[in-house]
């Protein structure tokens, strides 16, 4: 079970159909100790529907989300009251990383450096993980000169 998770008597599964056989093993799991689970199969994850499900919500309740585009459904469960320690992802999107200069947030799909989008620094993702941004933070890369004028 997730870490975290044992303290919700009740939990709000969202998933894709993509990671349903995922998040229907994860139901099992929870309900094996005890849990109410109300899990919820999109075709796609969608921010209206999921505004929806995570509005009509009683306070208290966990909630897990599987699939891609799980951002907007976070934010959309957050602005409804959920906090984000209430809110698990479970995503097989790349990574993700926010530029330490501007804070834009790119893709990733590898640890190695990446230019940012936004503000076109070349950028090293660190081991800092935000949990606010669901993003590692990334450095600029400075380059070493050979000290010659």
């Amino acid at each position: 079970m997730k870490e975290g998770l044992e303290k919700y008597r009740h939990v709000l599964v969202i998933t894709d159909k993509k990671h349903e056989e995922k998040a229907l093993r994860m139901q099992r799991e929870l309900q094996n100790r005890g849990k109410s689970v109300q899990l919820e199969v999109m075709a796609s994850l969608d921010v209206l529907i999921g505004k929806e499900l995570v509005s009509n919500q009683p306070i208290g309740r966990g909630l897990i989300i599987f699939g891609e585009g799980t951002l907007g459904i976070e934010r959309v469960a957050v602005s409804a009251g959920y906090s984000r320690d209430d809110i698990f992802i479970d995503s097989s999107q790349e990574s993700r990383a926010f530029c330490s200069q501007c804070h834009h947030i790119t893709i990733i799909g590898s640890d190695e450096s990446f230019i940012c989008e936004n503000c076109l620094q070349q950028l090293e993702p660190s081991e800092h993980y935000s949990t606010y941004h669901r993003a590692s933070l990334a450095y600029p890369v400075f380059k070493e000169t050979d000290g010659k004028g």
